[in-house]
């Protein structure tokens, strides 16, 4: 396995913080939804733009540059990177329904639907042509305007945690099978906090499903490395205090990795 060589977070300030190699960089604004490009030079974010309504702002920030630009304004967010890193995929609401859109980098205002159902989150790229997504009830595997394969997210969480809009799932970059799924446990284990939380693997031919991270862990946000061998999660330390943590996909090499939050990998 490599250590990513370029990566971002959201510090203890709140600030989102861009870093490749041994440079770091602070992008100016605050945002959520983390997305870095696979050269890990460019990082897209979406930025609130009104304290009580749902307006926001599709951000690309450049490392090389240190400049941001505004792509899409709206009721927009959860912006992700195609394989090439051409396109963007990404929500917007219509008739308060979300829908997948996507847009080429170089012209974003001439996005088109890649999906007309009604979706609540999207999870990321599958390949070139497909993304995933869900709703509170299925996942749905999203190419040529329709599902292409739907797996019950029941099937998914088992009795064991519960379906959430703020949970993540994302397909491992060299293994379509495998999902790697942060959500909260329906029931706090022994010696788990109240609202105790896990990053777990699912194996969708098998039906299995693997709890990477430890009960006591309030753990969230994981991501794969682009080996597809390391996931990166959130700790919660405290209510002010976010840890990132790094473990293998079998469970093994558990270390912490950095002060923050909200960890994605480039390259």
């Amino acid at each position: 396995f490599k250590s990513p060589t370029a990566i971002a977070f959201v510090n203890a300030a709140g600030k989102i913080v861009v870093s490749r190699g041994a440079a770091r960089k602070i992008v100016p604004a605050p945002g959520t939804d983390l997305a870095l490009s696979h050269d890990g030079k460019k990082l897209l974010f979406t930025r609130s733009d009104s304290k009580m309504g749902s307006d926001r702002t599709i951000v690309l920030y450049d490392f090389d540059t240190g400049r941001s630009s505004d792509l899409i304004h709206g009721t927009v967010r959860e912006a992700f990177w195609s394989p090439d890193d051409a396109r963007i995929a990404y929500l917007q609401s219509e008739d308060q329904k979300w829908r997948v859109v996507s847009a080429l980098l170089s012209s974003p205002g001439n996005a088109s639907p890649l999906y007309n159902g009604t979706v609540e989150s999207l999870d990321g790229w599958i390949d070139a042509h497909s993304l995933l997504a869900d709703d509170a009830q299925m996942l749905y595997w999203i190419g040529d305007d329709r599902p292409q394969q739907t797996v019950p997210l029941k099937d998914i969480y088992g009795d064991t945690f519960r379906i959430s809009d703020s949970d993540s799932i994302r397909v491992n970059p060299v293994n379509p099978d495998l999902l790697l799924v942060s959500a909260r446990y329906s029931a706090p284990p022994a010696g788990a906090p109240a609202e105790a939380a896990a990053v777990f693997l699912y194996e969708i031919k098998a039906k299995r499903r693997v709890t990477l991270t430890p009960p006591e862990q309030a753990a969230s946000h994981g991501e794969w490395s682009r080996d597809g061998i390391q996931v990166f999660y959130t700790r919660r330390v405290s209510s002010t205090s976010s840890v990132i943590y790094r473990v293998f996909w079998d469970g093994s090499g558990v270390r912490r990795y950095q002060e923050g939050s909200d960890c994605v990998v480039g390259q």
